[in-house]
């Protein structure tokens, strides 16, 4: 994301227009809710995904589904997003087609059979669907079932759409369905499976909207994907974001050398910036990290990275009419780093509140990551 100033608009403007509609994402990483956290984020909605084949389906050594792990879905502990209280509930059904090779089912299967129990029986469990508010129904299927899938998992999609449904009136729940998670939308526009989730959404009268994931490499591109969803594929339905970022531009520049910055600060000028970031969360992990404005210093010394590149995308969710967004909130700091590489995804930046990166402060959360958090913080009020 390229340094820009298109799509920004005052950081007043963006108050009033995203009051009470920024919320906390957490992807599967449920058991670090903090509600404390929460708390001083002051936000309304928090998100959570939960991978369905991975953790609540048999397989066997040939890739084929066999059964229901029913022990695993009495156990499984999704409390720290279900028991929140005075939040609005956003879970997701990651729908892992590529897990163990096992594929979208066949329609009318043993194995479609197994996956719609397995959904019943996690959302029926505790009476979990009486804790959400949005229920979305997949997570990323584009990057999830295999290729040649789509038709299959056109079919199963549809089936959970009407079991959720279903469940929704016999139980007497009150959650919205969703279809998504869609990523990299506009880029995929000839992908079937990206197509059949444009078309379930459209067609289907039980989907109430689609989620989308925008994860981009140029700020100039941060509203293509809405935009595409509204004035390409014509979708009126609700669009919420449950993910956004710039990791993608910040993996274009993982390979370059700190330069003279990094000679002005202390570190070798032909450091890499992946390097530097190794070291950065080791500076955390030994209580000694970095200062916030050192962050800062490095990324606005360079000509590629785009100031107040989150309020671009809340410009772009203003004026595609999304209605919620939720983003990283937490990253917590951790007994070993995570080692980068030179191709690595450099999620760890993304975080609201970024122990990974800056350490803790007095009470134990991560200091704010002051690459997002004025802007963050702005757009609540």
């Amino acid at each position: 994301m390229k340094k820009i100033t298109l799509l920004l608009f005052s950081i007043l403007s963006l108050q009033t227009a995203f009051a009470q509609q920024i919320g906390a994402n957490f992807n599967e990483n449920i058991e670090n809710i903090d509600p404390s956290l929460l708390s001083k984020a002051e936000v309304k909605w928090v998100r959570g995904f939960v991978n369905i084949p991975r953790y609540f389906l048999t397989v066997d050594k040939n890739g084929k589904v066999t059964g229901v792990n029913n022990k695993a879905i009495k156990n499984f502990d999704i409390s720290p997003l279900t028991n929140l209280k005075g939040y609005k509930i956003i879970l997701s059904l990651k729908l892992d087609f590529k897990f163990k090779k096992i594929g979208a089912p066949e329609e009318n299967s043993m194995e479609e059979t197994y996956l719609l129990n397995a959904i019943k029986l996690f959302l029926t469990e505790k009476n979990l669907g009486n804790k959400i508010n949005i229920l979305v129904v997949g997570n990323e299927p584009m990057w999830e079932t295999p290729n040649g899938d789509a038709k299959k998992l056109g079919a199963i999609t549809n089936k959970i759409i009407t079991l959720s449904n279903d469940l929704k009136i016999s139980q007497n729940w009150n959650y919205e369905i969703f279809t998504g998670a869609l990523n990299r939308v506009s880029e995929l526009q000839k992908n079937d499976i990206v197509a059949e989730i444009i078309k379930i959404t459209k067609e289907n009268p039980l989907v109430d909207g689609i989620d989308l994931h925008i994860h981009t490499n140029e700020l100039i591109k941060a509203n293509d994907d809405p935009a595409y969803i509204r004035n390409e594929a014509k979708i009126t339905k609700k669009i919420i974001c449950t993910e956004f970022s710039i990791v993608r531009l910040f993996e274009t520049y993982s390979n370059e050398s700190l330069g003279l910055w990094g000679t002005q600060n202390g570190y070798p000028s032909d450091m890499k910036l992946y390097e530097w970031l190794n070291l950065v969360q080791q500076k955390a992990i030994d209580k000694n990290p970095i200062k916030p404005e050192i962050l800062m210093d490095y990324f606005n010394s360079q000509s590629w990275y785009p100031k107040q590149w989150f309020n671009a995308f809340l410009t772009s969710f203003k004026k595609n009419n999304v209605s919620i967004a939720t983003y990283g909130l937490q990253n917590t700091l951790k007994d070993k780093p995570k080692i980068l590489n030179a191709k690595s995804p450099l999620w760890i930046l993304n975080f609201v509140y970024n122990g990974g990166v800056l350490g803790n402060d007095n009470s134990g959360l991560g200091n704010k990551n002051p690459l997002v958090y004025p802007e963050f913080e702005a757009s609540k009020k």
